[in-house]
């Protein structure tokens, strides 16, 4: 049985046939686009599900396990995660000659056992959107990207237990950025217990719109995420946060803040300046082509104050005593809006501000967010300077050295 499986795996598709019958050039260049493609996935997922931010992912589909573009790959190569049932995009795969080194099958199956890391990734997104009109020639007014800073900067922490992730970016109007970026933006945290078990707080679409552009803005630092929705976003319903029921514990409020378990992590969320509902009515969503898709059963919590800030903590179970433990450290954490700033003393012992009047740049201990940081991938495993076309992919005494040069 073949189905497509969306863009991303037509795309790679085409590389792995780039490899197997390219010239020599032709096949050195898409072995190392192929090898950067698992590195940069091997480091945040879990189970095979790929964890941190992401963008055009769209309606439902972002309370469901996003893995990559062909899927079930990781258990071909790694042993992660389901067995396939039936033959997709991997079907070029299993037939070509590609297989990842050695040092990207030990960041796949062993990125976590020395512990916490952070992420760090300079992505592109500013730009000029054009109308693209498809001809028998080509495509006429193509979109163009800014060079001289994408405008976001991508970040996720990765626990043992969990990962969470968020696409950081400064406030800006629609116009400012190329719609491929803005489109469905997401963010939240996936659990290792469960690989639906997750966390998602974003800016769900209108009820006749398909995309949700430019919904909400963040910052985060290790497992604390402070979010808004932007004034700026187009198609945007209510801002909310939703939990999964299969993989978290019932959730239990406690004055201003909810509290949930998972397997091997707490969480907690809390609404500033606002009161808020705990509702479990489904969420269903309708796509371009008339289709209705129903979200797994989960909960959501609903600010009555539509810009009120949301932050999210969550911290491993073997960080904190118990439940209760952990429900102290996150109510003793001052968090109060300021001056329209949100101000947060976070689990982890940061400060974080994000200033809902969009006026000011958000901070990380009293340093504003670099959005275009001198490097453009940034992690224990994966590391490039912008511009250089050089990559490192390192893992214990193993590495790789992509040269794109």
């Amino acid at each position: 049985v073949y189905k497509r499986q969306g863009y991303n795996s037509v795309w790679l598709k085409g590389f792995y046939n780039f490899f197997d019958f390219g010239d020599e050039s032709v096949q050195r260049s898409a072995e190392m686009l192929i090898d950067l493609y698992f590195a940069y996935w091997a480091q945040e997922q879990i189970k095979g599900v790929a964890g941190g931010g992401k963008s055009r992912i769209r309606g439902v589909k972002g309370y469901t396990p996003v893995r990559h573009g062909i899927p079930n790959l990781a258990t071909l190569y790694f042993g992660i995660g389901d067995l396939p049932e039936a033959l997709l995009g991997n079907l070029n795969a299993a037939l070509s000659d590609y297989r990842p080194p050695a040092v990207i099958a030990d960041i796949a199956i062993g990125a976590r056992d020395d512990g916490p890391y952070e992420v760090r990734q300079r992505a592109q997104g500013l730009g000029e959107q054009r109308k693209t009109h498809h001809t028998a020639s080509g495509v006429k007014e193509p979109s163009t990207l800014r060079t001289d800073g994408g405008g976001i900067l991508r970040y996720s922490y990765c626990d043992p237990a969990f990962t969470i992730g968020t696409l950081m970016t400064e406030a800006r109007p629609l116009e400012d950025w190329v719609s491929i970026s803005t489109q469905a933006r997401w963010q939240g945290v996936i659990f290792g217990g469960q690989p639906s078990a997750r966390i998602v707080p974003l800016v769900v679409e209108a009820k006749k719109g398909r995309d949700v552009l430019n919904g909400q803005w963040s910052v985060q630092s290790k497992g604390s995420l402070v979010t808004q929705k932007l004034k700026y976003n187009k198609g945007g319903g209510e801002m909310i946060v939703w939990m999964s029921k299969e993989g978290l514990a019932a959730p239990v409020r406690e004055g201003d803040v909810v509290f949930v378990e998972a397997d091997e992590a707490y969480a907690a969320v809390r609404v500033i300046d606002s009161e808020f509902k705990i509702s479990d009515d489904s969420i269903t969503t309708r796509s371009a082509e008339g289709n209705t898709r129903t979200a797994p059963p989960g909960i959501m919590i609903i600010p009555e104050d539509d810009y009120a800030p949301v932050v999210l903590e969550v911290m491993s179970k073997d960080r904190v005593k118990d439940f209760d433990d952990f429900k102290h450290r996150v109510k003793a954490c001052t968090v109060e809006l300021k001056k329209q700033v949100a101000v947060c003393e976070t689990i982890y012992g940061d400060r974080l501000t994000l200033d809902t009047s969009y006026r000011k740049t958000p901070t990380i201990n009293g340093k504003p967010v670099d959005y275009a940081p001198p490097r453009v991938l940034e992690s224990p495993f994966l590391n490039a300077d912008y511009n250089s076309g050089r990559v490192t992919i390192r893992k214990g005494p193993r590495h790789k050295v992509l040269d794109f040069n």
